[in-house]
């Protein structure tokens, strides 16, 4: 006997996807989670998570060849990121103000460590990161 059908179940699906989201109990910590990409949302002091935990991965792929050191991979944006954001976006010629937007998305996603051009390519964790955060 069935008691459902295809339809019936699809509709109990997005039901409950809205429902959760609707009721703030999606799983994650961070917006990006909830729809989107990572890449989709501006990140700043304050901020945690999965997806601040890729632009420190990916802001790791740079500092050592801009300021000469690497970051704690903690999911935390803390002074240090901060600081580690804003010399990134100094060499790049970003508005150095340690918010993560679309323009320090872009110069985070790319292989080169001081511009578009200029770089070697991703580690294997870096290309992880790359992936999950919508680069």
């Amino acid at each position: 006997m069935k008691l459902w059908s295809t339809s019936s179940a699809r509709s109990l699906a997005a039901l409950t996807a809205v429902a959760a989201v609707a009721l703030g109990s999606f799983v994650g910590s961070s917006p990006a989670m909830a729809a989107g990409t990572c890449r989709s949302y501006n990140y700043s002091y304050g901020g945690n998570g999965n997806c601040v935990s890729y632009i420190q991965t990916l802001a790791n792929h740079k500092l050592p060849t801009i300021a000469g050191y690497r970051i704690a991979v903690d999911g935390q944006y803390g002074a240090a990121t901060r600081t580690a954001i804003i010399r990134i976006q100094q060499r790049w010629g970003l508005a150095a103000d340690g918010i993560v937007g679309p323009n320090t998305w872009a110069a985070l996603c790319s292989a080169g460590t001081v511009s578009n051009y200029a770089g070697e390519s991703f580690t294997a964790a870096e290309w992880n990161a790359y992936r999950a955060a919508g680069c």
